[in-house]
């Protein structure tokens, strides 16, 4: 059964120890009265907070080494993780134990996940079937488009049932499915950010730069015309099957 909710702060120290997952300590860098809203949504495998904080901070923040944990930023908020600015769409996959620095200069809204290491191993295996290695050191991914839009909207979805307090995520196939539904999109994040598939794209646009560069329209426009060979390939991988058929 997955338990959420809207919580709501006007001490630091109150939401810090909100966090249950993750022990975060909270140095307020600007003026005004401090106000914070978590929403997070538990279930078994995996846990979902959406942070908003009225004021800028600096954040210090330990993970404990029995989760795998992402983080983000929502929206159009800028946030500084160890030194590197993120922006709308980017993750830092963060190395297992980590300790982490996060700078607002601003309010902001912020994104954490914490998922269940067995339980990602499973749906790694049964939906690339290839490794996904975890860091030893944390890591910023850029997920595609299509990628992160698709666990953005499967985020507010999940956030949304957790503020709105619905007895419908409380049905266990309820739970089930979007919990499913998002270690699928986080794996895929992962996936097409893996160093796998960052070579097998530079070799895919080496092959149509090398088309172009020899003269060869007319055989990318006979590919183009007819499609790729392979049936069952997505549409994102569609110009890999024009020069790996």
């Amino acid at each position: 059964m997955a338990e959420g909710g809207l919580f709501t702060f006007t001490d630091p120290d109150g939401y810090a120890a909100a966090f249950s997952d993750a022990r975060v300590n909270l140095t307020i860098t600007g003026a005004g009265d401090f106000e914070a809203g978590l929403t997070r949504l538990k279930w078994n495998h995996l846990q979902v907070y959406r942070c908003h904080e009225s004021l800028p901070r600096i954040a210090y923040i330990s993970l404990p080494p029995a989760q795998i944990f992402l983080s983000f930023p929502v929206g159009t908020t800028s946030l500084v993780s160890d030194g590197s600015v993120l922006r709308d769409g980017d993750m830092v996959l963060h190395r297992r134990g980590a300790s982490t620095h996060q700078r607002s200069d601003g309010a902001c809204q912020w994104g954490l996940i914490s998922l269940s290491p067995k339980e990602f191993e499973s749906c790694r295996k049964a939906l690339t079937g290839r490794e996904i290695a975890l860091p030893n050191k944390s890591r910023i991914l850029h997920p595609g488009r299509a990628d992160a839009a698709r666990f953005r909207r499967l985020f507010r979805q999940a956030c949304h049932l957790a503020k709105a307090r619905q007895k419908l995520i409380e049905r266990p196939e309820v739970a089930r499915a979007l919990q499913q539904e998002m270690f699928h999109a986080i794996i895929h994040c992962l996936a097409a950010d893996s160093p796998t598939a960052r070579h097998h794209q530079t070799v895919v646009m080496g092959r149509f730069e090398e088309c172009l560069s020899n003269g060869r329209p007319n055989y990318l426009h006979e590919r183009v015309r007819h499609g790729p060979r392979r049936s069952k390939c997505s549409h994102g991988r569609s110009l890999a099957a024009f020069f790996f058929d």
